[in-house]
This record gives structure tokens, C-alpha cells and sequence, in this order.
């Protein structure tokens, strides 16, 4: 019988535990499992909660949201695949059953069988109706689950046009704030401009003021300098002079004494020479009264 295919709460599609693969069943069912997309709001993540799209700048995520889109109307042709191919094989087991009646219908074992298709006739056309109500509930279902994904993103794109609006006005309200704190700034850095030439001047005034001042009293130095050197030269020559002086009178005294040394020994020279003289004289007294005594030998002494 026609089995719809769930979906389990990992997202593959499948009944938990199942291994079937897309086709037909060990019971002769057709089962369609078309690859889902891996991402937040697949059909499975309805069947639990409301789907969960990656809200943008302007809304929601497009390629999500055409990607889930794509991903329902597969659903969706695969099921309607799935009721053309239940109605084919309805239509042809009605064939079979419809021929082998006639051919029942001849032989008296044929008129037992009829009553035993006619059992299963009515089986095909129980498990018709019963494919039949499950692909309209699926179709319901899945209208719905459209229905409910557009107005959930409906909603989701109001909210996000909310907070757009929210985000302009922040925006523009972090602009504002942006404004007037380049304002501030700017005006502190006039203010600070202002000061800091204020200061220059005022820097450069003083450095005038002490250029001056030093000017004054390098030149108060080099006056009271020259006056120094000017009174140690003038006291030098002084000095030099008195000491020329002292000097000139020392020699001169010296000079005098050199002199009165040079008369001293002129007249020591001349006592020497009369001295000598003298015993010049004496010596020649001497041998004379000693040839006088050598001449009269008889004589008295006394003569």
C-alpha cells in the first residue's frame, strides 16, 4: 500500500531506523527520497518548530528561501509522481483483475476466484481511496506548510524591516553623535591650537627677555672684565715700575759700594806701595849699618 514518506528530526528524510533508498519496497510500494538541503528550515525543522531562515540586511536569506522553496515543490512532484504512478498500476492490476474474471467466468474454478477478486477488487480500490486521501492530506499538508512558512517569513520580514528601521535610526543617530563628537574634537583642537601658540608666544617673549638679560650682563662682564685687566696692567706697570725703581736704586747703592771698594782698594794699594817703600828703605838701612859693622871690627859697639 502507498506509504507517504516522513520526516525524520535528523533531516534525512527517512523513518529513524530506515535504510530504504528511493523506489519501490519489499511490499511493492513507490517511496521518493530526494536529497534534502542541509540548511535551517527544511521541511523536517517545520514538522517540529517554525522554520528558522538567516535574517540579511533587507530580509531573510534568498538562496535559503529558494532553496527550501525548490526543495517543497520536489516534495511535491515527487509525491504527485508517486499518485500517477499508484493510479498506473491501479488502473492496470483493474485490467488484469477485469481479465482474468472473464476468464474465471468460463470454468467453474473461475466462478470461485470470481468471488475472491471481487474481494481483492475491492481491496485495489480500499487502498486507492486510501492513496488518494493521502496524497490530498499531503497536499494539505504541504499547502499549509507553505501557507505557514509565508506568513512565518511574512512576519520574520516585518521584523526584520523593523529592526532595519531600528538599525537606520541607530544609525543615524550614531552619525549624529559621530557629528558632534568630531565637533568636540575639533574645537579642542582649536582650543588646544590656540593654547599651544599662546604658549609659543609666551615662550618666545621669555627667551627675548633672557636673550636680553644675558646680552646685559655679557656685556656688564666684559666691562667689568676690561676694567679688571685694564687696573691688573696698570697695577703690573706700577709694579714693574716700582720694582725697575728698586731695582735701579739697589744697583745704584751697589754701584756706590763697588766703588767705594774700588777707592778702598786703591788706597790699600797705595799703603801696600808705601809700605813696601818703606821696608824697601829699611832693608837697605839694615845693610847698610851691617857693612858699617863689618868694617870696623875693633870698634866699640858703641862707636
Amino acid at each position: 500500500m502507498f506509504r507517504r514518506t516522513e520526516v525524520a528530526p535528523d533531516g534525512s528524510g527517512r523513518e529513524q531506523g530506515s535504510t530504504l533508498h528511493a523506489g519501490a519496497t519489499a511490499a511493492g510500494n513507490f517511496v521518493v527520497d530526494p536529497e534534502m538541503p542541509n540548511l535551517s528550515g527544511d521541511l523536517d525543522a517545520l514538522l517540529t518548530t517554525a522554520p528558522v531562515f538567516r535574517s540579511a540586511v533587507r530580509g531573510y536569506d534568498r538562496l535559503q528561501v529558494d532553496n527550501y522553496v525548490s526543495w517543497a515543490e520536489a516534495e511535491l512532484r515527487a509525491a504527485r509522481r508517486e499518485t500517477d504512478d499508484l493510479v498506473e498500476r491501479y488502473g492496470r492490476a483493474c485490467a488484469e483483475l477485469e481479465i482474468s474474471r472473464r476468464l474465471l467466468a468460463r470454468s467453474p474454478e473461475g466462478q470461485e476466484m470470481t468471488v475472491i477478486s471481487e474481494r481483492m477488487g475491492r481491496m485495489l480500490r480500499m487502498a486507492a481511496d486510501e492513496a488518494a486521501a493521502l496524497t490530498a492530506g499531503g497536499q494539505a499538508e504541504a499547502d499549509q506548510v507553505l501557507a505557514d512558512a509565508r506568513t512565518e517569513a511574512d512576519a520574520r520580514l516585518r521584523k526584520a524591516h523593523e529592526i532595519k528601521q531600528m538599525a537606520v535610526e541607530a544609525s543615524d543617530r550614531m552619525r549624529e553623535e559621530a557629528r558632534l563628537l568630531r565637533a568636540e574634537a575639533t574645537a579642542e583642537v582649536d582650543r588646544a591650537k590656540a593654547e599651544a601658540a599662546q604658549i609659543l608666544r609666551e615662550a618666545k617673549a621669555e627667551r627675548d627677555r633672557l636673550a636680553l638679560e644675558a646680552a646685559d650682563k655679557r656685556s656688564k662682564a666684559e666691562a667689568e672684565l676690561a676694567r679688571w685687566l685694564a687696573d691688573t696692567r696698570a697695577g703690573a706697570r706700577r709694579e714693574q715700575e716700582e720694582t725697575a725703581a728698586a731695582a735701579e736704586a739697589a744697583l745704584a747703592e751697589v754701584r756706590g759700594e763697588l766703588e767705594d771698594l774700588h777707592r778702598r782698594r786703591d788706597r790699600a794699594c797705595e799703603s801696600l806701595l808705601r809700605l813696601n817703600e818703606q821696608i824697601g828703605v829699611a832693608l837697605e838701612t839694615v845693610a847698610d849699618v851691617g857693612g858699617l859693622a863689618a868694617a870696623a871690627p875693633g870698634q866699640p859697639a858703641g862707636v
